[in-house]
């Protein structure tokens, strides 16, 4: 079966992150990526999750002029390139700031580890590679990288948190 979406109005939830359970999370992360990615720069390029070349953010002297997490996330948001990981991070941090950037020296050297870290509240490792997974080769069917992270993070909504690789999806 082929699951054909359209762009759709996203409604976000009202409930606090923290009151929210892990699928729920899932879904309200989902939902942000996909009402952000007409200011994310979405690209597949396997083994970096967030990467700006000309302006590396020193994250820990932004933290310590009281920069928060929150608007670091929403200047990477519209000036760094990320895959799915790295828009699911920045999406979540954006939206709840609930992540402290704890170990990153940079914008420019945000990881696996450190989305995990972020998203670990509401993703396992396993989830976050599977996604990414689907984002760099099993869904490259789906041509354009914004077009695939919206397709992947429809599956998250439709399923109610549970990534679900095997339903395919087409976008229009």
């Amino acid at each position: 079966m082929v699951k054909k979406i359209v762009a759709k109005v996203v409604k976000s939830s009202k409930k606090s992150y923290d009151k929210m359970s892990k699928n729920e999370r899932k879904v309200a992360i989902a939902k942000d990526v996909i009402a952000n990615l007409h200011v994310l720069k979405i690209r597949s390029d396997y083994g970096y999750v967030v990467t700006d070349n000309d302006n590396d953010y020193d994250v820990g002297s932004l933290l310590s002029f009281g920069i928060t997490p929150k608007q670091i996330a929403q200047k990477a948001k519209v000036e760094c390139s990320v895959c799915a990981r790295g828009a699911m991070m920045l999406c979540k941090i954006d939206k709840f700031n609930n992540f402290d950037f704890g170990g990153v020296e940079s914008i420019g050297c945000i990881n696996q580890e450190n989305t995990f870290e972020a998203l670990q509240d509401a993703f396992s490792d396993d989830e976050l590679r599977e996604i990414e997974y689907a984002f760099e080769y099993n869904w490259s069917d789906i041509d354009s990288d914004n077009d695939r992270l919206r397709a992947i993070m429809q599956n998250i909504i439709d399923h109610n948190g549970k990534f679900k690789p095997t339903v395919e999806y087409t976008v229009s």
